[in-house]
């Protein structure tokens, strides 16, 4: 019976040294959220307060995207939504937006107070932002209006001090004139 407590003991400290030693980094998948997709938003002075549709988003398993419903030149439709940049419990490194410049007119909605965070290797125009240590999410608004028609392949990227980084979604917006 003394065996078995000594070993019980044992097993019940090992797992609370190994715990206490604070030098193991947990690594976890970071991630990557879209809101609703508001199509043609209607703002009265600076806030949006509505949009004239939300856009239709479907799982492409043969394009391993997104695709949304498609939008016109023509009409001057123009999308705004939120995205979320997840690290959990590591560090977030950078937030990208990568996509066509010639083909999608992409801007994001930042204050002062979000751009202090952003090191000097952040391009805001082109949606490619570097974060200072210590931040592990963000949530930027952000929208586009195509410029030329196409399918327009849009693809965002978190990128985490974690083995598991970098991870990536990817949408494909379709426009006709």
């Amino acid at each position: 019976m003394k065996t078995i407590s000594r070993l019980m003991f044992i097993c019940m400290l090992v797992p609370m040294l190994t715990s206490c030693l604070g030098n193991a980094k947990s690594d976890y998948t970071p991630s990557i959220g879209i809101s609703y997709i508001l199509v043609n938003p209607i703002y009265r002075n600076d806030t949006l307060i509505g949009a004239k549709d939300t856009m239709n988003v479907k799982y492409d398993d043969k394009l391993s995207a997104y695709r949304l419903d498609t939008l016109s030149i023509s009409k001057n439709d123009t999308i705004v939504f939120a995205a979320g940049y997840n690290s959990f419990g590591n560090d977030l490194i950078a937030a990208k937006v990568n996509f066509d410049t010639t083909a999608i007119a992409f801007r994001l909605a930042m204050n002062d107070e979000f751009m202090k965070v952003l090191t000097d290797k952040s391009d805001v125009r082109n949606a490619q932002l570097y974060f200072a240590p210590g931040y592990n999410y963000v949530s930027i608004p952000m929208g586009y209006k195509p410029i030329k028609t196409g399918m327009h392949t849009i693809e965002f990227v978190v990128e985490s001090n974690s083995k598991f980084s970098p991870s990536t979604l990817t949408m494909i917006q379709p426009v006709v004139d």
